[in-house]
């Protein structure tokens, strides 16, 4: 089933991360679990931890352990 990326979506503005909730591609609710990444500059190790940050909290949401090493 996933998590709700409209709540995840909610809880990253507040650590100043923007991701995009599937719902906003879509007219029906099929993608509500889904999200799109898009990174258009170089990567840098802010942006990694931004994805990491991503990571833990779906994690959270999920009821499952955030990667200890990462």
């Amino acid at each position: 089933m996933g998590i709700d990326t409209i709540e995840l979506y909610r809880r990253c503005i507040e650590q100043r991360i923007v991701i995009v909730p599937g719902a906003l591609f879509t007219n029906t609710h099929r993608y509500g679990n889904c999200l799109r990444l898009s990174a258009g500059g170089r990567w840098t190790p802010e942006r990694e931890q931004a994805l990491r940050t991503v990571g833990r909290i779906a994690c959270l949401m999920a009821g499952s352990p955030a990667n200890a090493t990462g």
